[in-house]
């Protein structure tokens, strides 16, 4: 098999599918097409003998003062062959020459991708007093 990377998202079907198989959150078709149109950069990673998409990554943000690379994802079937760092070096080449210089760059790490992250100058944040959070939608939250 052969790959090439092209500078777009995937489509917002093939986007669902892979966040699905590599096992990440699902997201709706119209969550997909929404936040997929609002990426500042994209990569996706084609295997050449089909056309077919079997990798992904890009940035947002506010393309100031913050950037956070999400969605660095590779089908299982073409994991192990070297397309992540193929992505994370076209997201860090972006960050690198058009990013603002004093922008926090930012990714969370799932399982064994942080070793990965580190080779491209990422290292943990976590401090005594600091956590990644996220933000659940419950009717159950407190509201003052």
């Amino acid at each position: 098999m052969t790959y090439i990377l092209v500078e777009h998202v995937p489509p917002a079907q093939v986007y669902c599918d892979i966040r699905v198989k590599v096992g990440l959150t699902p997201r709706s078709l119209a969550s997909a097409e929404k936040g997929l149109a609002n990426s500042i950069y994209g990569v996706s990673i084609v295997d050449t003998t089909d056309q077919s998409t079997v990798g992904m990554g890009r940035i947002i943000g506010d393309e100031g003062c913050f950037l956070t690379l999400v969605d660095v994802a590779v089908l299982p079937l073409h994991q192990k062959k070297g397309l992540s760092h193929l992505i994370m070096k076209a997201l860090v080449t972006f960050v690198d020459t058009k990013g603002s210089k004093d922008a926090d760059v930012t990714l969370i790490a799932v399982g064994e991708a942080s070793a990965i992250y580190k080779k491209y100058g990422f290292y943990p944040t976590a401090v005594d007093n600091s956590a990644s959070m996220r933000y659940s939608r419950s009717t159950t939250n407190l509201r003052i």
